[in-house]
């Protein structure tokens, strides 16, 4: 098992409502003013994935090292990521989305589940190992991202009845507890 999250720290985020209805849409465009927000570093083919939705009329905040807008603190972090209606997780490190360095299952993706954000993330068959279909949603290529995108903000009680669902997956099964249960019960030798 790769990754898990710390349930205390990231499991306080603003709520979903699986029950959404227009009234709760107006309060929503009070609790996350921000369309699109992508947090990470500025690793190859991120700014131009980024451009690329901007050149498609897609609205994204960017804060990370190597963005104008820079880096945010731990706490400005999960305010602003509870801020968005929807999260992108660019799975990539070096090298862009299909440049030959596959994705990777990133932290990050566990963290953003527990705070009860929607994620858009680039699609990797592992992402079945942590998540159902329902519970996350995914992209191939910039142009499906933009497709997504432009849906998910137009249904808003889909986007966040997968949201509320992500993070129930998490905190259910992804907790660093969770994680460690039975870890060291191989290494333990009996004494009798």
């Amino acid at each position: 098992v790769q990754y898990g999250v710390n349930l205390r720290h990231w499991g306080a985020g603003l709520p979903n409502d699986p029950g959404f209805d227009a009234m709760v849409y107006d309060q929503e465009a009070l609790l996350k003013p921000f369309d699109v927000v992508f947090v990470g570093q500025a690793y190859e083919g991120r700014p131009r994935f980024l451009q690329g939705l901007r050149d498609r009329g897609i609205e994204v905040r960017v804060f990370g090292q190597g963005f104008p807008d820079g880096l945010l603190d731990e706490g400005q972090m999960r305010k602003t990521l509870s801020m968005a209606k929807i999260v992108l997780g660019l799975n990539w490190c070096a090298g862009g989305l299909h440049a030959g360095s596959g994705p990777q299952v990133k932290g990050r993706l566990f963290e953003m589940a527990a705070l009860g954000a929607f994620q858009l993330v680039s699609d990797d068959p592992r992402l079945g190992d942590y998540f159902q279909p329902g519970e996350i949603a995914t992209f191939k290529d910039l142009d499906d991202c933009a497709a997504k995108i432009r849906h998910f903000l137009a249904h808003p009680a889909e986007r966040l009845g997968i949201a509320a669902r992500g993070q129930a997956r998490a905190r259910r099964d992804h907790g660093w507890e969770r994680r460690w249960e039975g870890f060291f019960a191989p290494l333990e030798v009996s004494h009798a």
